[in-house]
């Protein structure tokens, strides 16, 4: 029923305003057609505060966009009402649903390539045999669906070298994963000196022994390996069964007690690094007992090193003359830091294209100028991780590009690390892995986390280095 009606209705009889062809049936009309047109902008207006409603059977964005700008979303160049709203919507549920988590950082990887989350599978899941630090995040796409890694404290390859240590010299290491690691150690013999060596963590009071000289220039590798154990090559020959390992020794005590005496592992054990830092030890043995009566344990006499002072020498023995270069390598859980691994297709296979910059002068070629969906997902995760958190994005490919493809990628990202990785030892192909580490630099007036294809503008110049 229109306003017009409804007026007339509470009119009497008599006045005839139901007869359309009256005057007056022409004049309440008039004010019914007003009311009617008010009403329908307030709810045009009401509409537009609505996600669902704004810019319905509109061609062009205009109240979604300002209720995009409400969580500092915009719309993409070119892109249609509906597939913003769609968009606008997930971001909103994922806003809905709390950020900084493992699933938050998935849902928005996901609307970055225009996706749907299809599955979460939460860390030390028994089905997908994940580990505890480990979400896998299913994407569906138009050709397949694409796994999504978030890692929580991603590993990091961490390194330690002493060189000219001395034996009974006492050093630091500091391990800053947020776990312990085993590390791997290897010797390298200096001249005639390196017999017996012997390295104490103090900190947990465990030692690990070579029963053997380590010649000048050679390499004592002792690595820990999950399925053979700890292991010894000394230039690639095995000498593991001169290995050994005590635990709960103490050195440089003022006393003896029972519980000062340590005991020999039955299979030879790697002294852990602890979380933070600890003291470790060198030593080198002249000799060591072995008989039967003996519990193969090594025993050495410990000297304090010697020290100038004003008048006179310290009644002590002088330090010896460096026996060994050593170096420590560990997998190390980064703090504070997770890392996203998806598939560098991921722009195909979400059907998405990388656009180019349209310049009205004639001397530039649209075609180095590239906005790619990939380069903004940094930037994307950023706005749901928590603050202080360290993010890297690592695209690896599904198929080894061609050497051609790979020398491109290297002219046009300058700022990424690439590397060659094999995803698992059985695979035939090598799968080239580009690590994205976003250091916190602002070069040139560089964006963070940006992919440059060929050249960019800066802020106050024309970046020329960066133009093929």
């Amino acid at each position: 029923m229109s306003k017009t009606e409804k007026i007339i209705r509470h009119l009497p009889q008599f006045y005839q305003a139901w007869d359309r062809h009256s005057l007056i049936y022409q004049f309440i009309d008039l004010f019914g057609q007003e009311l009617t047109h008010f009403e329908n902008a307030l709810i045009e207006v009401l509409k537009s505060h609505t996600i669902d409603y704004a810019d319905i059977g509109m061609k062009r964005i205009n109240d979604l966009g300002r209720l995009g700008a409400l969580f500092d979303i915009k719309p993409e160049e070119n892109e249609e009402v509906e597939q913003f709203r769609r968009r606008l919507k997930a971001i909103v549920q994922l806003y809905k649903r709390g950020l900084g988590t493992a699933e938050a950082i998935a849902r928005m990887t996901a609307l970055n390539f225009n996706l749907v989350l299809d599955k979460i599978v939460l860390p030390n899941d028994p089905g997908y045999q994940t580990d505890e630090y480990t979400t896998l995040a299913f994407l569906k796409g138009d050709e397949e669906t694409i796994q999504i890694e978030i890692v929580d404290n991603p590993i990091k390859i961490a390194f330690h070298y002493k060189r000219g240590v001395r034996s009974g010299e006492d050093w630091g290491i500091e391990n800053k994963g947020v776990t312990e690691a085993i590390p791997e150690i290897t010797i390298i013999g200096i001249g005639v000196r390196t017999v017996n060596p012997i390295l104490l963590n103090v900190t947990t009071r465990k030692l690990i022994g070579y029963r053997g000289v380590v010649p000048n220039g050679a390499y004592l590798v002792i690595k820990y390996d999950p399925n053979q154990g700890v292991y010894a090559r000394l230039n690639g020959q095995d000498v593991t069964e001169k290995l050994y390992s005590i635990r709960g020794e103490a050195f440089n005590e003022a006393r003896f007690g029972r519980a000062r005496f340590g005991k020999k592992n039955h299979i030879p054990v790697i002294p852990p690094l602890t979380k933070g830092k600890s003291i470790w030890r060198y030593l080198t043995l002249p000799a060591y007992f072995d008989f039967a009566c003996f519990n193969h344990d090594a025993f050495t006499q410990i000297y304090p090193v010697g020290e100038w002072n004003e008048s006179s020498f310290d009644s002590a023995i002088f330090a010896p003359e460096p026996s060994a270069n050593l170096s420590f390598k560990w997998k190390e859980r980064q703090r504070a830091s997770f890392m996203v691994r998806l598939p560098w297709e991921i722009l195909a296979i979400s059907g998405l294209k990388a656009t180019g910059a349209k310049f009205d002068q004639s001397h530039f070629n649209a075609s180095y100028f590239v906005q790619d969906p990939r380069m903004f997902l940094f930037d994307a995760i950023n706005q749901v991780k928590a603050a202080g958190v360290k993010t890297i994005v690592n695209y690896y490919f599904l198929h080894t590009p061609l050497k051609n493809e790979v020398q491109l990628l290297h002219e046009v990202m300058p700022q990424f690390k690439m590397s060659l990785h094999t995803i698992e030892e059985n695979l035939q192909e090598e799968s080239i892995i580009l690590n994205s580490l976003f250091q916190k630099k602002e070069e040139n007036h560089l964006k963070e986390g940006a992919l440059n294809f060929g050249g960019i503008f800066n802020v106050t110049r024309l970046g020329n280095s960066f133009f093929q």
